[in-house]
């Protein structure tokens, strides 16, 4: 039985591709002949690369200008970033061939399964991506495993559509409890809801590909920004500091001001590495509070009272950690201590959906 994944495997982002390993590797540990369709829709790969040419598109011209000045100074470091962003991504298994959006069939796989990852999100595919959302030809089954979306920013509007995406896949799972309530009274078939894929490998299997950082010799506080405000930079120094820690920032683009302990760079084995071995961690981001649940590390994720809080706050509810959030506008981070949440039962859940999915 021959299984092709279908997710964002090639973007530029550090949650995207590592959900993307850890699925395919799970898969594989277990004995199934798995690999990653090599699906790259242009609503992926022009967001990413030295330029992103998606979102300067989307510019009128004095803010093109003015964007494109301001990225310049950070030419080598996208390209240096990109490179090792693509590095990764050659090294998964992917595909022989190679699809894009003028195909309508894929071709030799029995089950195909679509996420996890906002795959469904159209804000982010430029619209229902029928690849996604199973519209293309396949002569075997498709399967969504942990799809997500901005649950917050479905309207009434959408709901014919995300009916006509269900009716698509023989099993469904997705992964925050909000989009499963949404989307259950749509269609007449269970709904399951999972963990996303990197909650499927253990720490210790994170830390065979974790690459250590060599560049700092004391306890550190490490930060992940996604959604990138200054206050969160402010609240993580005051914390460092009353517990005699150094800062170290990792970021989501390269395009930052070049600061001591601030990586612009980091290879997704790094990023790994930079989790694995903090001493606690303030985020922003669903991924950045999946690695420090996954590493068991104090840690803060920081809500904007925005859309974007929900797919975090969703991890958050289902292990019952709820007081590591703090508000973007308190100005200050309280203790942080270890959090020894049971992950092991939602992970047997995933775990059954999948095998139950693939029978």
């Amino acid at each position: 039985m021959k299984i092709g994944i279908l997710t964002f495997h090639c973007a530029h982002n550090y949650g995207a591709v590592l959900q993307a390993y850890a699925l395919v590797t799970y898969l594989r540990k277990n004995n199934y002949d798995a690999e990653i369709i090599d699906y790259r829709p242009r609503s992926l790969t022009m967001s990413h690369g030295i330029m992103p040419w998606r979102r300067i598109s989307r510019l009128n011209i004095i803010r093109k200008v003015i964007f494109v000045l301001r990225i310049l100074p950070f030419l080598t470091e996208r390209k240096e970033r990109s490179d090792k962003f693509q590095s990764f991504i050659d090294s998964l298994p992917l595909s022989t061939r190679k699809y894009t959006e003028t195909d309508s069939e894929v071709i030799g796989y029995d089950i195909i399964i679509c996420g996890s990852d906002q795959v469904w999100n159209p804000r982010i595919t430029n619209g229902f991506d029928k690849f996604f959302c199973g519209s293309v030809s396949h002569k075997g089954k498709f399967i969504s495993y942990a799809a997500s979306t901005e649950a917050k920013r479905i309207i009434s509007d959408d709901y014919k559509k995300y009916k006509e995406v269900l009716s698509n896949f023989e099993n469904i799972s997705v992964r925050e409890s909000e989009l499963k309530n949404i989307l259950q009274p749509l269609i007449n078939k269970e709904i399951t809801k999972v963990v996303d894929p990197v909650f499927l490998l253990s720490a210790n299997e994170w830390q065979k590909i974790a690459v250590k950082p060599t560049f700092i010799d004391k306890p550190y506080l490490l930060v992940y920004q996604v959604k990138r405000d200054d206050r969160v930079l402010d609240m993580a120094n005051k914390y460092a500091i009353l517990h005699h820690m150094s800062v170290v920032e990792v970021t989501a683009e390269a395009e930052y001001k070049k600061m001591k302990n601030r990586i612009l760079t980091a290879s997704p084995f790094e990023f790994v590495g930079l989790f694995a071995n903090a001493s606690c961690v303030v985020t922003t981001s669903f991924h950045g509070t999946a690695f420090s649940i996954i590493f068991n590390k104090p840690f803060k994720t920081v809500l904007f009272n925005s859309p974007g809080d929900g797919r975090a706050l969703d991890v958050m509810n289902t292990f019952g950690i709820e007081n590591s959030t703090v508000d973007v506008d308190s100005g200050d981070i309280q203790e942080m201590s270890h959090n020894t949440p049971n992950i092991d039962i939602l992970v047997r859940t995933s775990e059954t959906f999948i095998k139950q999915a693939i029978q």
